[in-house]
């Protein structure tokens, strides 16, 4: 690569700041689990078209209000110069680019005297600040009684405080443009306010007070159970996402990851407004509040605004006994199969849905590049193997991807695809055949580098906005890796060379040992493929 591209890629770094060209590690991960809210499922099956309701959400988002300062966004040809980046064999070439990340990307932590944590980083393309609360909280800290109960409280955190009703706050946020929204998954839960310098201490106030003198009202939680049992039906609708519950309930059977954070209607409808303050007193306290800023504003009023209204909470340096007990159980690890383990649901459906899977180490791994690479030479676009073979050779599916979610502890590398019933059995073969060719050959050099292109060109889309930075820097301090991992990202990812690759393949991949989800026509005679009755060790 000529070195007039890494200098391109490096001065766009300098002007338009790291925000620039960051993006998600997670393109398989939380789009696959669906892990939204629960009221765009809804609206989404409402009498509005997705078509307007994507519109009206893109809209909601794009302006912070009309007439206020926009984020700058990435120019789109940054993509293809921030691809050209991995086709270099001149490592001094790509070790300079990542310094020159890492200097525009620094990173500071701060902890008040009550255990609440800090994590800030300066942004200057905007007048904009977002503030992002993470806890350690989600689906896998709950049980089979209470699963949901952590979308349901965050939910409830901007539905009455000892001040504001659930009119009055959102009136007093959409006043200004702001954008106040909440986010649960597996191992996280998020409360994040995204504001106009001129508006951040009025919002930040409103924020404060959900956070801290929320009363939980009996009629909005009445209100917000409604709303996620609606979600769960139509979830339960979607032939990919009951087979996405069906595999991790398989995958991770008597872990913390086989929990959806919907939870079930079952489990949501059982819950009382005195479960959801026990969790929120039991979970919500000072070492389990970590607030991540990314914004035009600087640390010292950063520390004192939100030392101003967390700073008097009691003292608790020591988190919730159940986040201990649950991250004891995820180092422990999840029982590999002995076998190959098949599951299936009979759906009213005309089409079956396929999820093939691996148990894999998860981001804590050294694999963890490795794996990255495979799923994305696996199934990562039109140019992946299961698509440009699959789908266009074999004309098998009508949808087919790979993804290798980013978990700590273990994780999967997972196959889903959509197929005709009378396509199944030579489906399955397929898939087989493709995850064990990776075990067996080095992917080829064109693979190897189209892989590593699409991964920094995702990097350098999915973190354009001061909310998407704030994300990311939140998820790997609540997974345990420290904020500054997102400095360490692209190296660690790339760093896999091809024979890495297949080593990873040879270790995690084993046929014999897979875990098979189907959904399946009811109306249609069941196929059967082999796989054996067996039991975890």
């Amino acid at each position: 690569m000529k070195k007039n591209n890494i200098a391109i890629l490096l001065a766009f770094t300098t002007i338009f700041g790291i925000n620039a060209v960051m993006a998600s590690d997670f393109d398989g991960g939380r789009s696959h689990l669906k892990s939204f809210t629960f009221r765009s499922e809804v609206k989404e099956h409402s009498k509005k078209s997705p078509e307007s309701v994507n519109k009206e959400e893109a809209g909601n988002k794009e302006n912070l209000a009309a007439g206020e300062v926009k984020e700058n966004k990435m120019p789109i040809q940054a993509q293809a110069t921030a691809e050209a980046v991995v086709k270099s064999e001149n490592k001094a070439e790509i070790k300079e680019l990542l310094e020159k990340i890492k200097s525009g990307n620094k990173i500071d932590v701060i902890t008040l005297n009550n255990g609440v944590k800090i994590i800030y980083k300066k942004n200057t393309s905007a007048d904009i600040v977002t503030v992002k609360m993470v806890s350690k909280i989600g689906s896998a800290y709950e049980t089979a009684g209470n699963n949901g109960i952590s979308t349901l409280l965050f939910e409830m955190l901007k539905k009455g405080n000892a001040k504001l009703n659930a009119e009055q706050i959102a009136a007093g946020i959409e006043k200004t443009g702001a954008i106040f929204d909440t986010e649960v998954s597996k191992l996280e839960g998020t409360i994040t306010l995204t504001t106009t310098l001129k508006t951040f201490e009025q919002n930040f106030d409103i924020f404060a007070d959900c956070v801290n003198t929320s009363t939980f009202p009996e009629e909005e939680l009445n209100k917000e159970k409604q709303f996620l049992t609606a979600a769960i039906k139509a979830s339960n609708d979607k032939m990919d996402e009951v087979c996405s519950k069906l595999f991790y309930r398989t995958m991770f059977e008597n872990h913390p990851y086989a929990f959806h954070q919907y939870g079930t209607e079952e489990s949501i409808n059982k819950l009382k407004r005195e479960d959801i303050i026990k969790w929120y007193k039991e979970m919500l306290v000072p070492a389990n509040m970590t607030f991540v800023v990314v914004g035009n504003i600087e640390a010292d009023v950063i520390k004192k605004a939100v030392e101003k209204r967390f700073g008097s909470l009691p003292k608790n340096d020591k988190q919730p006994a159940v986040i201990g007990e649950v991250d004891g159980k995820i180092k422990a690890g999840a029982k590999p199969f002995t076998a190959l383990k098949e599951v299936k649901e009979l759906k009213d459906k005309a089409q079956c849905f396929i999820y093939m899977g691996f148990l894999t180490p998860g981001v804590d791994s050294a694999d963890y590049g490795s794996l990255k690479i495979l799923s994305t030479v696996l199934g990562g676009g039109m140019s992946s193997r299961l698509f440009s073979i699959l789908r266009d050779k074999e004309s098998l599916s009508y949808q087919i991807t790979a993804y290798y979610q980013t978990l700590k502890g273990n994780s999967a590398l997972i196959m889903l695809m959509g197929t005709q019933p009378e396509k199944y059995e030579q489906a399955i073969a397929s898939l087989k055949r493709e995850a064990k060719r990776l075990s067996t050959e080095l992917i080829t050099e064109e693979e190897y580098n189209r892989a590593k292109n699409k991964i920094v060109g995702t990097y350098a889309l999915s973190r354009n906005t001061m909310s998407q930075q704030a994300q990311f820097l939140g998820t790997w301090d609540a997974l345990g890796l420290g904020a500054d991992f997102e400095n360490q990202f692209l190296e660690k990812t790339l760093a896999p060379t091809r024979e890495d690759i297949r080593k990873a393949a040879e270790k995690y991949i084993d046929i014999d040992k897979a875990v098979i989800a189907v959904i399946y026509p009811s109306g249609k005679v069941e196929v059967k493929t082999g796989a054996k009755k067996q039991e975890k060790k």
